[in-house]
């Protein structure tokens, strides 16, 4: 918000790649029904993640967990099977497919009509396609690992069943409906929930001829692609593209750096 007002009051400023590319990890958090108790409420929230499809296809499996009140916004149907769902709680076991979404310039942040910030955020064609696969499998691991029933937060009619009424719930119950999810899952909004926590890449770095918004020495560029004295950004927007998983560490690693260099005299 502070680079995108500066940049309307101040036309040197007014690089137009600032909230652009905007990178969301959106997720899609799964529910699975087990005979045994697992009792979701206990230990760390988001306390592990699974990589191995995070450079190809692109997407990662990460540990959810939270109170009742969360489950229940992800229960589809009506409030009676909410309720019922919800009933069993100490028995759902819960994680999410993370989507390693690509940069897109029409995927940014702006400011509204009152200056307040706005995200405008579509998957492209492709995302939506390995997003599906990743949902399908993390279904598959859901009922491997032993769950009698699956949850997708969706009233999408992902079984292709006749006579559908998107106010009336449908949970899976065989594994080979996994199929069916990879075809017909289309991420409507308003339709299925997704989550994001971790917004990035908005404010790339790099050089200025290849669209950056911020330098190597982490200053802003001017419109012509002059570094701003004094005027750094350090957070997750100077990512280029996804740091893959949650990008703590990467903040980390980079505020360190910065720091450092900042202490000793940034050239």
């Amino acid at each position: 918000r502070v680079l995108l007002k500066t940049a309307q009051s101040n036309p040197f400023m007014d690089n137009p790649q600032i909230g652009r590319g905007l990178i969301l990890h959106p997720s899609l958090p799964l529910l699975g029904l087990f005979d045994g108790l697992i009792n979701l409420a206990e230990g760390l929230d988001s306390s592990v993640y699974a990589d191995s499809f995070g450079a190809v296809p692109g997407f990662i499996f990460e540990a959810m967990s939270g109170l009742p009140a969360y489950g229940s916004l992800l229960v589809p149907g009506s409030g009676k099977q909410v309720y019922e769902q919800m009933t069993r709680f100490n028995n759902y076991a819960g994680f999410g497919c993370m989507l390693v979404d690509t940069p897109s310039e029409n995927n940014r942040v702006i400011l509204d009509s009152s200056g307040n910030t706005a995200i405008e955020y579509k998957l492209s064609e492709s995302d939506r396609k390995r997003f599906r696969i990743g949902a399908a499998m993390g279904v598959r691991m859901m009922f491997l690992a032993g769950a009698k029933q699956v949850i997708v937060p969706s009233n999408e009619n992902l079984l292709e069943r006749g006579g559908f009424d998107p106010m009336q719930g449908t949970y899976l119950t065989q594994i080979d409906q996994a199929d069916l999810v990879e075809k017909n899952l289309n991420f409507i909004p308003n339709r299925t929930v997704l989550t994001a926590a971790h917004l990035q890449a908005t404010n790339k770095m790099g050089r200025a001829d290849d669209g950056a918004v911020i330098s190597r020495n982490q200053r802003v560029y001017t419109k012509e692609g002059r570094e701003v004295p004094n005027l750094y950004v350090m957070d997750s927007s100077i990512f280029p593209t996804s740091v893959g998983a949650n990008p703590m560490q990467a903040i980390y690693t980079f505020a360190k750096i910065f720091s450092d260099r900042l202490i000793q005299g940034i050239p």
